[in-house]
């Protein structure tokens, strides 16, 4: 009676540990540095008060604030040599697709910008 019992727990670990090893092997893919490291300066830009480095630490397409959407690319890799038949794997890519910054209204917390913020030109250049 007691195995019969058991089953069902070792039945949903082993199911949880199954999906757990699908959904990491399939991971998106990170931000380029320089793409994310053109983000913080943008970020910096329009209110350096925030440690935005220090409140997002990891991939800003994981984990960002309101404001800055990621698109996930998918894009054919080129034969390794001119003459092979050979498919490559297509390369994923994530890329800033969109900043909103500045007050929208009460329910929309997108990045508060300084009263004499300003972003270069040249920040924008891997974005």
């Amino acid at each position: 009676m007691a195995v019969s019992s058991s089953f069902p727990i070792f039945g949903l670990l082993f199911l949880t540990a199954l999906m757990s090893s699908i959904v990491i092997s399939h991971q998106q893919p990170l931000l380029n540095s320089a793409e994310q490291d053109s983000l913080f300066q943008v970020l910096y830009s329009i209110n350096s008060a925030i440690p935005w480095r220090t409140l997002f630490p990891d991939d800003l397409c994981l984990s960002a604030p309101h404001g800055i959407v990621c698109e996930y690319f998918t894009e054919e890799q080129p034969p390794l040599t001119p003459n092979s038949s050979v498919s490559t794997q297509p390369l994923e890519t994530a890329h800033i697709s969109e900043l909103s910054f500045g007050f929208v209204s009460d329910y929309t917390p997108n990045p508060p910008c300084s009263p004499n913020s300003t972003i270069n030109a040249s920040h924008i250049h891997f974005l």
